[in-house]
């Protein structure tokens, strides 16, 4: 187990339900610029943030898994997994914590985004360019019914045409800005 826990890429730490960490894998040394975290206690070996996550956990129900986003420092994010672990003899529930630099996924999420407002952007153009020749076709025209009434069923399809790119872009920038969300099978 211990040859498994080192091999990963994410940080991993486990303490007692006392505050005592018992497990740092290498990448947590590394991430948390420390190699002395075995042994030490979460407040004393922990930057402030991560010790008042803990505790905020703790508070408001450490026997529920939970995950949340940090801006780690100014150039990296990082998501943080809470586990509780039980401990023998039916104690106290210590914890498990994983620690994922998320910082690529968000840069990759953001540059999705601005593509796809860009190409919204330009089939925004196109649609009204499409729609301004249609209303000049239509006035140029002599009064035709069926021109008039295809006019109106293209300026109708162009329009919801354009709404769905909205909403596209729209579910995109949601996506891109919010934490993980589980949905249901």
């Amino acid at each position: 187990l211990k040859a498994l826990v080192d091999s990963v890429g994410e940080a991993i730490l486990a303490a007692s339900s006392q505050g005592l960490i018992s497990v740092a894998n290498p990448a947590a040394a590394r991430l948390l610029g420390r190699e002395d975290l075995v042994g030490g206690q979460v407040a004393q070996v922990l930057p402030p943030r991560l010790a008042t996550t803990v505790e905020n956990w703790k508070v408001i129900g450490s026997r529920y898994p939970a995950s949340l986003e940090m801006q780690w420092n100014a150039e990296s994010s990082l998501m943080i997994s809470l586990t509780p672990l039980l401990e023998s003899e039916g104690g106290q529930p210590g914890w498990v914590m994983a620690l994922r630099d998320i910082t690529a996924v968000k840069q990759q999420e953001k540059l999705k985004t601005q593509a796809m407002s860009e190409v919204i952007g330009k089939i925004r153009l196109l649609l009204a360019e499409a729609m301004n020749a249609l209303v000049d076709l239509n006035l140029r025209v002599p009064q035709d019914e069926r021109i008039a009434s295809s006019v109106f069923r293209l300026t109708r399809v162009w329009e919801r045409i354009q709404a769905w790119g909205d909403e596209l872009l729209s579910v995109a920038q949601v996506d891109s800005s919010s934490s993980p969300r589980h949905f249901p099978e």
